[in-house]
């Protein structure tokens, strides 16, 4: 999937970005992305710079109290009453300053999205997959200058040479799994699990020498769970719920069915995948869960935060990309994703004092629209 300019929450492009995991128009292929395949590359960076402006109809709050009713005004205005819709949420100095919903979750039952309804957040969930390595490197169970080699038993010609770091920065040049799972023969209706995305990773040989440059693949945030778990002797949602986020009641769910989980909509019609992989995606969570996560960046005493930006690969675009979060020119930090249907875009100031989640249950709504309203309220 092309990148043709990326914005503030490197909402991919420009010119027909719905929330970006799509292709072409019609394309079943659709990926675990940050909204593009050159990833969060430049992700962060002025959407209204790049592209034409987008008028949200919002602007600058003049105080809380206004940027609540601009918000809850801009969510009405874009999102119809009976079709899917989005949930959001704002953090301020760890305080939350509004949280709002529209659209249905159910749309054949009339279900409306509502403050306890989850979302698949898709390729968002990196950023959580890269701290919980960090904090198994902190332990001592590896380090992020071993190789795949040394923490898994994996056969692949490249495994040797491949880091952990390659794999956290997306430059260890190994081509991402759903195109691999796609030309192996599987569809996005078959039942496809970590095993057949290892199967076929470790059969692939590498795009570009290891640490070359940052190319965005899904492939490196599979390898990683797996990392975790070989390492931690536990399964990967206990991983997570353990080691980034134990107070929250956010979850691994890949493929969610569950009632609390919205239903995602493409073109018009229920998106369903069977598609099982972890590491790369399948966390679900609230809006207000992922704002309130989000405040974790300003613990700088924390040196597992701290090493998730520390250091991070230049992206090739004016950004950065560190450990599962992409860093703009301006510090601020941010990640979206898309999959069958669920798009979701998170960002943070430079000054870690804000934290924004939009999340959404259809790449038919117009999401760059509702992302520049936001912004253009709350950063």
């Amino acid at each position: 999937m092309s990148r043709a300019g990326s914005g503030r929450w490197g909402t991919g492009d420009c010119a027909n970005n719905r929330g970006g995991a799509q292709n072409a128009p019609g394309s079943a292929r659709v990926r675990r992305t940050a909204l593009a395949a050159a990833a969060a590359a430049a992700l962060l960076s002025t959407l209204l710079a790049a592209c034409a402006p987008l008028d949200a109809g919002t602007t600058p709050r003049t105080s809380l109290a206004d940027g609540a009713a601009q918000s809850d005004a801009l969510l009405a205005r874009v999102i119809a009453s009976d079709g899917p819709g989005c949930a959001s949420a704002v953090v301020i100095d760890d305080e939350l300053v509004w949280a709002g919903e529209a659209g249905l979750a159910d749309v054949d039952a009339g279900r409306p999205i509502d403050a306890t309804t989850r979302f698949d957040i898709a390729s968002v969930s990196k950023q959580f997959t890269g701290l919980a390595v960090l904090r198994l490197a902190e332990q001592g169970l590896f380090s992020t200058s071993d190789s795949v080699t040394d923490v898994l038993d994996f056969d692949a010609s490249w495994a040797d040479e491949v880091t952990i770091t390659d794999l956290l920065q997306h430059t260890s040049g190994i081509p991402d799994y759903t195109d691999l799972l796609f030309d192996a023969g599987f569809e996005l209706d078959d039942v496809s699990d970590q095993g057949d995305a290892l199967d076929v990773i470790e059969s692939t040989e590498l795009e570009l020498e290891p640490g070359d440059r940052f190319s965005y693949s899904n492939s490196n945030y599979v390898l990683l769970a797996s990392i975790a778990e070989e390492a931690s002797g536990t399964d990967f949602a206990t991983v997570l719920a353990r080691e980034v986020y134990p107070d929250t009641e956010m979850r691994l769910e890949p493929a969610s069915t569950a009632d609390d989980v919205a239903l995602s909509y493409e073109d018009g019609s229920e998106s369903r995948v069977e598609w099982l992989q972890v590491g790369d995606g399948s966390v679900v969570a609230t809006a207000t869960e992922l704002a309130q996560w989000g405040t974790i960046y300003a613990d700088t005493s924390d040196p597992a935060v701290r090493a998730m930006t520390e250091s991070a690969a230049d992206d090739g675009a004016g950004g950065q990309y560190g450990a599962g979060i992409g860093i703009d020119p301006e510090g601020n930090l941010g990640h979206s994703g898309g999959w069958a249907g669920f798009v979701t875009l998170f960002w943070v100031s430079a000054d870690r004092s804000t934290v924004m989640s939009l999340l959404c249950n259809s790449t038919d709504l117009e999401i760059d629209v509702l992302a520049n309203g936001m912004l253009t309220i709350w950063e």
